[in-house]
Order: structure tokens, then C-alpha cells, then sequence
């Protein structure tokens, strides 16, 4: 991949209270090393079950490459809640995502909860493809609080390492 494949997220968090209002500001980037790896991106519904979200269906963009989910890691993920169930229909589930092949459920200890319009951007340099599992979840309060009513549609944008 040349440098233009590059993948960058810049992020401003503010925090504390408005009277001491304070902000962080940096970036998630990664710049592939190899040809071996390629850009992913593809449209994925996340159902009230756990299932692994990338599937051998799956073609790395400008290729007729399939994934190969147990072999292929995930270098650098982008997931977004597109705030709906088929990309029309609105919903308020947000998502959980476990990295560890695990089922994802809404109490999952270490899942990675995604509210509806969010996007999630990370690093996980020793993670294959078929660890990465999702669920769609209640949300009240703004947390997860038990399995989702339906669908939910995510976005993801991904460079992979192509094992093969």
C-alpha cells in the first residue's frame, strides 16, 4: 500500500464539568508497511444474537481477494452505527462488539459498547478477523442494558493483514 492508504481518525474529547470544561485532542492513525495489507469496507447488520462480524464472503477493496477469517488480522478498525436498521428505518439499539471471540452480549465485561451515530476507531495488531463478534443491544441512559429489539446497521472501514 503506498502512503495515501493511510488511515487517520482525529478526536477532540471534552470533559470535566462546563465550569472547568477541559478538552483532549489527538489522533488513531495507521500507515500500512506492506503489501500484504489491504483496505476492507463493507456494510454489516448486527442482529439481537451474537455473531462473528467479517465473513469469507468478504473481498478486500480493488481485489477478487476473500477474507481469510481465521488467519487475516485486523490492523486498524473503523465502526460506525449508522443509526438505523437497513440504512432507512432509525433505531436507538446500539451495538456491542467483543474482540476476543466471544459471544457479545449487552453485560459483557469487556465489550466495546457503541451507541446509535457513533463511531468506534482502534488498534488491534494480534486480532483476527473471526474474534471480532457483535450484538445489537437496549439502550437506556445512554448504556447497554439488555438484548437488542432488531437490527442495526454498521459501516466498517478496515485495514487488514492478508495472511495469505
Amino acid at each position: 500500500m503506498a502512503i495515501k492508504d493511510k488511515a487517520t481518525c482525529l478526536l477532540t474529547a471534552s470533559i470535566l464539568p462546563k465550569d472547568i470544561r477541559a478538552s483532549l485532542n489527538g489522533r488513531n492513525s495507521f500507515t500500512p508497511e506492506s503489501d500484504n495489507y489491504k483496505w476492507l469496507y463493507t456494510d454489516k447488520t448486527s442482529t439481537s444474537s451474537s455473531a462473528v462480524v467479517f465473513t469469507t464472503s468478504m473481498t478486500y477493496l480493488g481485489t477478487t481477494t476473500s477474507l481469510s477469517i481465521t488467519g487475516d488480522k485486523v490492523l486498524w478498525i473503523a465502526i460506525k452505527h449508522t443509526g438505523t436498521t437497513n440504512g432507512v428505518t432509525k433505531t436507538s439499539d446500539g451495538v456491542v462488539i467483543s474482540i476476543d471471540a466471544g459471544t457479545a452480549a449487552y453485560n459483557l465485561a469487556d465489550g466495546t459498547f457503541i451507541n446509535s451515530g457513533e463511531l468506534f476507531v482502534g488498534k488491534f495488531p494480534n486480532t483476527t478477523a473471526n474474534q471480532f463478534t457483535s450484538t445489537s443491544v437496549n439502550v437506556v441512559g445512554g448504556l447497554p442494558t439488555g438484548a437488542g429489539n432488531g437490527d442495526v446497521q454498521l459501516q466498517i472501514a478496515a485495514i487488514m493483514q492478508d495472511v495469505a
